[in-house]
């Protein structure tokens, strides 16, 4: 539409995220293949404090499917597979105690002190991540969200995650844009993903400057399993 309506002007435009699953970027799409003006990357906005500092913890959890899983191309994981990947026994388990036992080597900061976000594939599994943590560290630790969430009702469990009182939000795809909190530090990425704009989205939700907390770094946990190497850690 732009190149048909305004072939004699001037377009500029803004992204966060300018790529594809399939390496496109806008400019390809709709500027032939023109390389950017200005692009600033991941660690240029930490070092300009426009973002926190943030540490990859990536987890190679040894497991693998019992039915094996090839992918075409450069594309993301479907439904199905990632289903046959997130159901592999004592996977979650893996993320549940990195979470428990990972300390700061730097800091002394551990995981399960901080206010973290769960990223799951589908509802089934976010009610069981959430379920399994709350067993963990007790009753209204987490809480799972979709998108068959009430947004009132959303607005206002995320309030409460802002507030600390609901220390673990676990969701189904559904904080993957516009979430803001910048009380939360820790990104657990149990939803695998070959996308980098997916991978991005998800770790930049920790990211956020927390005036109350000058210090913060993001942490930011990707579980990949057994020769699975395209799974995709934020930054990459």
């Amino acid at each position: 539409l732009i190149q048909d309506l305004l072939k004699d002007h001037f377009v500029y435009g803004w992204t966060a995220t300018d790529t594809d699953v399939m390496g496109n970027t806008v400019g390809d799409y709709l500027f032939g293949r023109e390389r950017p003006i200005h692009r600033t990357t991941i660690v240029q906005s930490v070092d300009q404090g426009e973002i926190v500092p943030f540490k990859n913890i990536v987890v190679e959890t040894h497991l693998n499917p019992e039915q094996k899983i090839y992918v075409s191309g450069n594309r993301d994981f479907t439904e199905e597979e990632m289903q046959l990947l997130i159901q592999i026994a004592g996977r979650d388990e893996v993320a549940f105690k990195t979470f428990y036992g990972y300390e700061d080597v730097d800091t002394g900061a551990r995981l399960r002190d901080m206010n973290s976000i769960w990223y799951t594939a589908g509802i089934a599994h976010a009610d069981h991540v959430a379920g399994r943590l709350n067993d963990m560290f007790g009753k209204d630790y987490a809480m799972a969200v979709n998108g068959q969430t009430r947004k009132r009702e959303l607005s206002t469990i995320i309030d409460a995650h802002r507030r600390g009182e609901i220390p673990a939000l676990v969701n189904a795809d559904l904080l993957i844009e516009g979430f803001d909190s910048p009380p939360t530090e820790v990104a657990m990425m149990l939803r695998p993903t070959r996308s980098p704009v997916i991978a991005e989205q998800t770790g930049g939700r920790i990211l956020r400057i927390d005036p109350e907390n000058p210090s913060k770094v993001g942490y930011i946990v990707t579980l990949i399993d057994e020769g699975r190497w395209d799974v995709i850690p934020f930054g990459v």
